[in-house]
């Protein structure tokens, strides 16, 4: 069901992607995708569906946490082709793909995951220094 729900999907939103006319026709792409997006959900969160262990394979887990590096440096590469002046080479499929990846994995090595650390150490100081001020003691001043 979640495979014929995602398939349906895909094939109206490309009928209505090629045939402009048929944009007004077809509203069953308003059921089917939620439909297909729930199906995806629930098969993903079943304890033994398939997409749940493709989902846990070691590619799409290092995906996943690169991926919102990967977001943020796309549209170098994956923009539409007429913002660039000139096409180059890494504006073309695939290698426009690749390079958004590689990018977005080298700013996650290269940026955040020393700052994930810095983070970890500055708070590990910030708790210690909060631990340290609660444990000393407290002297009272009489006026």
């Amino acid at each position: 069901a979640c495979a014929a729900a995602v398939a349906a999907a895909t094939v109206i939103s490309w009928l209505r992607h090629e045939n402009r006319a048929l944009n007004d026709t077809i509203a069953l792409d308003a059921l089917l995708m939620p439909l297909a997006g729930a199906l995806l959900v629930y098969e993903a969160a079943a304890a033994d569906g398939r997409l749940k262990a493709a989902l846990g394979r070691r590619p799409i887990v290092a995906l996943g946490t690169v991926s919102y590096s990967v977001y943020l440096w796309q549209q170098l590469y994956l923009g539409p082709g007429q913002v660039y002046e000139h096409p180059w080479l890494l504006g073309t499929w695939p290698f426009n793909l690749i390079a958004a990846v590689l990018s977005g994995s080298l700013a996650w090595w290269l940026i955040e995951r020393p700052l994930i650390g810095l983070r970890a150490r500055l708070s590990a100081r910030h708790y210690d220094s909060l631990r340290e001020s609660r444990a000393a003691p407290r002297t009272m001043v009489k006026r």
